[in-house]
């Protein structure tokens, strides 16, 4: 489980986010990422009502998302607030997949440490 410091949960800060962070795109998800003044990275994760109706499906994608992060978050870089954003294909996808895309996109948004 994701742990509670690290977890993005105030509707303020995800509207920050929302509205000033740097976005990033794959097939799965969408990545939001801004700066914060802390000392350690927060996490987020939307999964909109219209990629499915049935909570079960997106609190499982939530939970896959959440424990992907945790695996790697000794290796990401402190001072971001990061939202996730999911897509369609996200819902069909499994867990290996979702851990891969998820390494690559931090990567490119140069969130994990060298």
């Amino acid at each position: 489980m994701l742990p509670r410091e690290n977890r993005l949960v105030r509707k303020p800060d995800f509207e920050k986010v929302k509205e000033k962070g740097k976005k990033f795109q794959s097939n799965l998800f969408g990545l939001l990422v801004f700066p914060n003044e802390e000392e350690i990275s927060r996490f987020g994760f939307v999964i909109s009502k219209k990629l499915s109706k049935r909570a079960v499906k997106r609190n499982r994608v939530k939970r896959i998302l959440r424990e992907q992060v945790r695996m790697i978050l000794s290796k990401i870089r402190p001072g971001f607030d990061v939202v996730f954003l999911g897509k369609k294909a996200l819902l069909e996808s499994s867990s290996g997949e979702v851990g891969l895309e998820v390494k690559r996109l931090l990567g490119k948004a140069s969130l994990l440490k060298k």
